[in-house]
């Protein structure tokens, strides 16, 4: 696995143009917004963002050049690990959706939520280190390419300040791991 996927809306304001208003407006949320895909790897830190209209997050992926030209960007039997949103071909894993009685298959899930925790946490992270990207109960106001710009400049500061302050991110080191090293 060398990251893992996830998608955050920023919310809008209302388009006036009929054909952006299409492309911003977000079912799941009942909003309009730009959406954010990210991958983070393992340790917690962005190694992928892309911020741009799409009108569902499965839409938005497969139309991202990361999974146009997978070729290039993943090799042998890499993949991101992903929820359940993002079910077809591709570069992607998710957890076992009916995992019955088997072991292995539970013991995946439970460390595939672990996994997945850290891009939430990267997210909630971004939001709390940096107010000017809020919330999705505020609105933005800027510019595309203000958004795309501030957006990208979070996710670089982001890395940075987990670097000079050596902060990582591991699932190996989260509450239920070790848990299970004593019990």
């Amino acid at each position: 696995m060398i990251g893992i996927l996830d998608i955050k809306e920023h919310r809008i304001n209302k388009p006036k143009n009929n054909r952006l208003e299409n492309l911003s407006y977000s079912a799941k949320h009942k909003m309009n917004s730009y959406k954010n895909l990210s991958i983070i790897d393992y340790t917690g830190r962005f190694i992928y963002v892309l911020v741009a209209l799409g009108k569902n997050d499965r839409e938005f992926w497969t139309q991202c050049p990361l999974y146009l030209q997978k070729g290039l960007y993943f090799c042998g039997l890499q993949y991101v690990a992903s929820d359940g949103g993002f079910h077809g071909d591709g570069p992607v894993k998710f957890s076992y959706d009916n995992p019955g009685n088997d072991a292995v298959k539970k013991s995946f899930n439970l460390i595939f939520i672990e996994v997945r925790t850290g891009i939430e946490t990267a997210f909630a992270r971004i939001c709390n280190w940096f107010p000017i990207l809020g919330t999705n109960k505020g609105k933005w106001n800027y510019s595309e390419e203000s958004l795309q710009l501030s957006i990208h400049a979070a996710a670089r500061l982001h890395n940075w300040l987990m670097n000079t302050e050596n902060l990582s991110y591991s699932a190996l080191e989260s509450p239920v791991s070790y848990f299970k090293k004593f019990y």
